[in-house]
């Protein structure tokens, strides 16, 4: 095979009438062709998305990879450049897609597989209080929301003390640092041969061809669970030699900050468990008909607010209600708690129980400043020294925005007054199960009981998966309501 010249780019790749695949730096006038042999090739015939890895340098990838098949290509040749553009055998040239959608413009849902390789079942961590750091290096630039780990033929055993999972950045030196990680969900991996997706807590971005970890730990005295993944050979070193495949840290009641090479080295050396996870991007929005549609959690104490509280809802409204209609409210019956709601004019709306029998409501003295049909971020806080309260909007973004602005003047509401703890549900979409219905679609719906502070429950469609029931990413079990159905959409980090 002859090289081509027609024009010089970093990378260049062929492939001849053999299926060889060829790579080659052309500034380099006296490197040698990198050959990929043709059973390799072979192996991968019925393949759409090839991917071969060349070298890297620093922010300049040099990357190959194949998003047609060989035989598609008129004279049984291609070409790729850098840019991801394909140069076809006839001389048509395939558009460029941005380098982060290759891969994936054909998926709904955005994910990395932490590690492309063979997977065993029953993978086990081996005792309680393991931590587990399953390496891999990002195959994509994304902005990690949840992660997909699925349980073997093993279950967890009655209830554990703590379960999580999380990521973990990896130093040169092979020092671990925890970028994000879920909250404790002791509901989770019950049951057996179950995908498990799971909110973090914090979003975590993750840059293509950086080493990342994947962590999980169960502390129980029961029965653990065991994961899809797989149990690498000791043989290998993989703890100790380079590049680490998997760690452990032993002995612990939680997740740590951070931890050096030589802390996990010491205990690492093993028969080690490599947990297959996927990590993912998509968000998902609830879609509310305003008839029945809802979602709802039962009544617990961490959902009681007294004096303070913070409700957030990421929302794109359909129609405006003929009176009102709630994003979020606590409460069913004479136990109504506390409410965000939107009204017929166009206004934001805070439910205050007042003594659980005489309700009150305040509206801002401005209108949403966003038309239906559009996603957007809605915030209000009350708190009971003085009764402040404000209303807040934000333009739509993945996450929770750092920056709001206001929404009208400072409202004075039910100073005092103490928000009462009613025992009933709390529900997004509705009042109650019967009233008040939401038409339109919410993708978050965060409560908190102290202004800025820590969510109390954070109800992220993005972590449902199947079935009429998914975990808030605080922990709660969400029942969905009515028909309603939830979608997932992919979103550009």
């Amino acid at each position: 095979m002859t090289k081509r010249s027609d024009f010089q780019l970093p990378v260049r790749t062929s492939i001849d009438a053999d299926a060889r695949v060829i790579a080659w730096d052309p500034s380099d006038t006296n490197g040698e062709p990198f050959v990929v042999p043709v059973s390799a090739v072979a192996a991968s015939a019925g393949l759409t998305d090839l991917f071969v890895q060349t070298a890297e340098t620093g922010a300049t990838s040099a990357e190959v990879m194949f998003g047609t098949r060989v035989t598609g290509d008129a004279q049984n040749r291609l070409e790729i450049t850098a840019d991801g553009s394909i140069k076809q055998g006839d001389g048509t040239v395939a558009p460029a897609l941005p380098i982060d959608d290759q891969q994936w413009a054909e998926d709904n849902v955005v994910e990395t597989m932490l590690r492309h390789e063979a997977v065993a079942i029953d993978v086990a961590l081996g005792a309680s209080g393991r931590t587990s750091y399953t390496h891999f290096r990002a195959n994509r630039n994304i902005t990690a929301r949840t992660i997909e780990v699925t349980t073997g033929g093993t279950a967890a055993g009655a209830t554990p003390t703590l379960v999580k999972v999380g990521l973990c950045s990896v130093a040169a030196n092979g020092d671990l640092t925890l970028l994000g990680q879920s909250v404790n969900n002791v509901a989770l991996f019950a049951a057996a041969n179950t995908q498990y997706r799971i909110g973090l807590a914090a979003s975590v971005p993750l840059t293509r061809g950086t080493v990342y970890a994947l962590v999980v730990i169960v502390v129980s005295g029961a029965t653990l669970p065991t994961f899809v993944g797989m149990t690498v050979n000791p043989a290998i070193d993989a703890g100790a030699s380079t590049p680490v495949m998997t760690t452990r840290h032993d002995s612990q009641t939680d997740t740590v900050a951070s931890l050096t090479r030589a802390t996990v080295t010491a205990a690492a050396v093993w028969s080690g468990a490599r947990v297959r996870g996927v990590a993912t991007r998509s968000t998902a929005f609830a879609t509310f008909d305003g008839v029945d549609d809802s979602i709802s959690t039962p009544d617990a104490a961490p959902l009681d607010a007294s004096t303070e509280v913070e409700l957030v809802v990421r929302m794109r409204y359909t129609a405006l209600p003929g009176a009102q209609a709630y994003m979020v409210l606590k409460g069913a019956s004479s136990q109504q708690s506390y409410g965000l709601g939107l009204t017929s004019a166009s206004r934001l709306r805070f439910f205050h129980g007042g003594n659980l029998t005489t309700w009150v409501t305040m509206d801002p003295d401005a209108t949403v400043p966003f038309a239906a049909d559009i996603w957007f971020w809605a915030r209000v806080t009350w708190r009971v020294s003085d009764g402040l309260t404000q209303f807040f909007t934000a333009a739509d973004r993945p996450d929770e925005p750092a920056s709001w602005t206001q929404l009208g003047t400072d409202r004075t509401h039910q100073t005092g007054i103490n928000i009462p703890n009613g025992t009933g549900a709390l529900h997004v979409g509705s009042r109650t199960a019967s009233a008040d219905f939401f038409t339109g679609r919410i993708a978050r719906a965060i409560v908190r009981t102290s202004i800025e502070g820590a969510p109390v429950l954070d109800v992220n469609p993005a972590t449902w998966s199947t079935g009429t029931t998914f975990l808030a990413v605080t922990g709660q079990t969400m029942t969905l309501v009515g028909g309603l159905a939830i979608t997932e959409q992919t979103e550009t980090t």
